[in-house]
């Protein structure tokens, strides 16, 4: 992390909810290229609209969508695949 000011909240605040989303940015800024798209086109789009509902046929929509864009993607194993749904699933409800 470059923010000293974030680094120093995780290690100062205890309140996990704070925590969590300052753990959350830095992922975000990870340089994560899919997750970040994966936040604005879902997670964005949807608070833009007011839409507060979330389930398996977005996050599957969205792998989708990103299989028939990246040859890369697409090469990943279907055990990985379930895995990122269920870790950014964990991520969005924490």
């Amino acid at each position: 992390m470059s923010d000293d000011g974030l680094t120093e909240a995780i290690c100062q605040f205890t309140i996990a909810d704070i925590t969590k989303q300052i753990l959350l940015i830095c992922h975000d800024e990870a340089n994560i290229g899919w997750f970040w798209d994966f936040m604005i086109t879902v997670i964005g789009s949807k608070y833009q609209l007011m839409d507060m509902s979330f389930g398996k046929i977005d996050l599957n929509t969205f792998f989708m969508r990103l299989q028939e864009q990246d040859d890369n993607v697409a090469s990943w194993s279907d055990s990985t695949i379930k895995k990122l749904k269920q870790v950014l699933t964990k991520m969005l409800v924490e």
